[in-house]
């Protein structure tokens, strides 16, 4: 796909009113402060329907796309083909959500008659409706209970327990969650991530990442996304979180895996008539996406550390988090959200009380916090909490 002119595009935006939607700054906006919004209550640019509709529009209106037909092709194929490329696998599927994404990859790498060791806190296991055992007939093994991390020894204990029972069906694949929704964003514990799946290749069983929000936990893994990827025979990425797709997922991995999912999606009802919108505008935010999120990242890393040294802040990171903050305030937060909603800062305004009365709020980081330096924020914060 060519490169998309996100200046001439805010330029012809502006009277839509969704400056926001760009990642870069703007400066023939006629109202450049649109295109400095932060917001940190969610992973990915906030749109409207509106701003999503008018941005659509303008990327349509500069790329060439052929209509795809029933998820095949158009930009479609072009996605697939640059999620494969940049995840290090030879192949790509996209589907129209998450949980169908993860329910078909694991349905294909667990072999007939085998077990499937799971994350009890993962989506897949804990918040797809059961949809492994119902649609799948899969026997669902959870482990690490209350925990992002499960043990390579928790998994040779599933594996040899099962070898050793008469008539037990074996264990064939194994699924990890990294970052963890339900804790938190805490990340999968890399090392730990990696004997399991050089054990898993060893014992000739499959494994699959829900690396839905990897993208978000790479800097903090200290890791890329492919990296991530690497060890995994198949690996879920959600395509509307933060790359702001209004749907979608990608599925990559081998294309003895990969191929045969098409039919499967079809037999899902998976199979969109027309989805090349969803792969235009996950094209149009993924490219530069790494980069712009890593300035985002060392921006927030350099704010957290001043509003640490204020009296009326505390920060507490989640224990191998990710994008994912806690930031305790001696304030009232109603009114230090907006104040800050004020200045282009938007931040959630309820929170719960700590023992010692401050208010918890969590943040999120996402490629909005970009926009402006940590000085500036740290000092809106300052501000806005002095007169809360």
């Amino acid at each position: 796909m060519s490169s998309i002119d996100r200046r001439q595009f805010l330029a012809a935006g502006t009277a839509t009113g969704f400056a926001s939607a760009a990642a870069g700054a703007a400066t023939k906006s006629p109202d450049p402060a649109r295109d400095r919004q932060v917001n940190m209550t969610g992973d990915g640019v906030p749109l409207t329907p509106r701003e999503w509709a008018a941005l659509l529009d303008q990327v349509a209106s500069r790329e060439e796309f052929q209509l795809d037909s029933y998820s095949v092709g158009g930009p479609i194929e072009t996605m697939e083909r640059v999620f494969a490329e940049k995840l290090g696998k030879e192949a790509a599927i996209f589907f129209g959500a998450g949980t169908l994404a993860n329910q078909i990859a694991v349905r294909h790498i667990a072999a007939k008659d085998t077990k499937v060791l799971v994350p009890r806190e993962s989506h897949y296991y804990a918040d797809s409706v059961d949809c492994g055992t119902v649609l799948s007939s899969l026997n669902l093994i959870p482990l690490g209970t209350d925990r992002a991390t499960f043990t390579l020894d928790e998994v040779k204990q599933e594996v040899e327990w099962a070898d050793s029972l008469r008539g037990h069906v074996p264990v064939g694949a194994i699924v990890i969650e990294s970052p963890v929704r339900r804790k938190d964003g805490e990340i999968f514990d890399v090392a730990e991530m990696r004997k399991i799946c050089d054990y898993a290749r060893s014992k000739g069983i499959r494994t699959h990442l829900d690396g839905a929000r990897m993208y978000l936990a790479a800097p903090y893994a200290g890791i890329s996304a492919r990296e991530f990827a690497e060890p995994f025979d198949t690996v879920y990425v959600s395509l509307h979180k933060y790359f702001n797709s209004a749907c979608g997922a990608i599925v990559a991995g081998p294309k003895k895996l990969i191929e045969p999912m098409v039919d499967s999606r079809r037999m899902f009802g998976g199979a969109l008539p027309k989805a090349w919108m969803f792969g235009a505008m996950t094209l149009h935010f993924f490219e530069g996406f790494e980069q712009r999120y890593q300035k985002a990242y060392e921006t927030t890393e350099a704010l957290w550390s001043k509003l640490a040294a204020h009296p009326k802040f505390r920060i507490e990171r989640i224990p191998k988090g990710s994008n994912i903050v806690a930031l305790h305030v001696n304030g009232d937060t109603k009114k230090l959200s907006a104040n800050l909603a004020k200045q282009g800062v938007t931040i959630s305004g309820g929170g719960a009380k700590t023992a010692d009365g401050w208010n918890r709020i969590l943040l999120r980081v996402n490629e909005t916090a970009g926009r402006r330096s940590a000085d500036e924020l740290a000092s809106l914060f300052t501000r806005a909490v002095e007169s809360a």
